[in-house]
């Protein structure tokens, strides 16, 4: 089982050529049939980075916002760091960066059944939220492993089979689920 947004981008193959495609979720519900891409077996040696930085990482690509400045219409590089998450399920992410002994403030949301508009489409909140801000000290050394809310090739193609489960099983913990299947 697989539980994301309808406008959930996700990678898959159809059955009838080796191309990968992109395409929201919801697309997805219109096939017969289509292939998701299965990890194979792979020796690498690991990348020299914590279980809880891994953790960090996925954390970051699932549930994080790079805070920048706008100047004359430019980004400016990113100077800190937010982490969202749902107040039923932070003790996870709280113990990470405890663990790390990042500096963060909390604020707290009060969310629950309002409606926010995302892409122009109508969204109501489940639950009420934290926002994790981690301040330019401690997010500087973070943002040395990214920049993006993207898997940089050097760690994704790096992590041996217990850290990359590891990075999995964080980034699902913040935008995925767990199924009896899993």
């Amino acid at each position: 089982d697989l539980s994301v947004t309808p406008d959930h981008r996700m990678i898959y193959k159809n059955n009838n050529g080796a191309k990968l495609r992109v395409t929201p979720a919801n697309y997805l519900l219109t096939l017969n049939t289509f292939k998701f891409l299965q990890a194979g077996e792979f020796d690498y040696q690991g990348i020299n980075q914590t279980d809880d930085e891994i953790a960090l990482l996925a954390m970051i690509i699932s549930e994080g916002n790079f805070v920048s400045r706008y100047k004359n219409g430019k980004r400016s590089k990113p100077y800190a760091l937010r982490l969202y998450q749902a107040m039923n399920n932070r003790k996870w992410m709280e113990g990470v960066l405890k663990r790390l002994d990042i500096d963060y403030t909390e604020s707290i949301h009060k969310d629950l059944g309002k409606i926010h508009n995302i892409h122009n489409k109508p969204y109501t909140c489940n639950d009420d939220h934290v926002i994790y801000y981690i301040p330019s000290h401690d997010s500087q050394k973070i943002l040395t492993m990214t920049q993006e809310k993207r898997i940089p090739q050097q760690i994704m193609w790096g992590l041996d089979k217990r850290q990359f489960d590891i990075f999995l099983d964080y980034l699902v913990q913040g935008d995925g689920h767990k199924g009896a299947n899993l």
